[in-house]
């Protein structure tokens, strides 16, 4: 049940991210076409497009991390004996959970701070045009880690292959 349900929430931040991705596209096109069918260029563009990147990227943080298409240096756990490999990657993972924790206080001071401000050309606040998608992504981030981590501790944990082969 725990695997459909991430499954699922995978699917939804998936979804999030690719509608993120269009909706940019999206903008960009009308805005050309209103520039030069209308000569009237749309002046929030600009604005609606930086929040859609902050979308997509933010609300992906766990996505990446989930899926193992986050960024990695392998050359230490290569060189460590494989009964090694599940010892550092529970250390890693221990320690990005601390990371994403902290940047998840941060968040809730900024929030604090300026969830009420107002974007300058579109009448958006900031809650919901970048911290929303932050919080979202720093969320599932820790969720998947709390499950990586459990399933290290219950024995059901796959790790990352070092000589190439794609985790899919």
């Amino acid at each position: 049940m725990l695997q459909k349900s991430l499954r699922i929430l995978t699917r939804i931040l998936t979804s999030l991210g690719i509608a993120s991705l269009l909706g940019i596209v999206a903008v960009i096109v009308i805005n050309v076409l209103a520039r030069k069918l209308f000569n009237k260029p749309i002046l929030w563009s600009l604005e609606m497009c930086s929040i859609l990147v902050v979308w997509s990227t933010y609300v992906l943080f766990g996505v990446d991390y989930h899926e193992r298409k986050h960024f990695r240096i392998p050359v230490i756990i290569m060189l460590l004996p494989k009964r090694m490999h599940v010892g550092l990657e529970l250390f890693v993972d221990i320690m990005l959970f601390v990371a994403v924790a902290m940047l998840s206080l941060s968040n809730w001071n900024a929030i604090r701070m300026n969830g009420a401000m107002t974007l300058t050309a579109m009448p958006v606040s900031l809650l919901l045009a970048f911290y929303l998608p932050f919080t979202i992504g720093l969320v599932s981030h820790l969720l998947y880690i709390i499950v990586r981590i459990s399933s290290i501790f219950m024995g059901t944990y796959t790790p990352v292959p070092t000589d190439g082969e794609v985790v899919l």
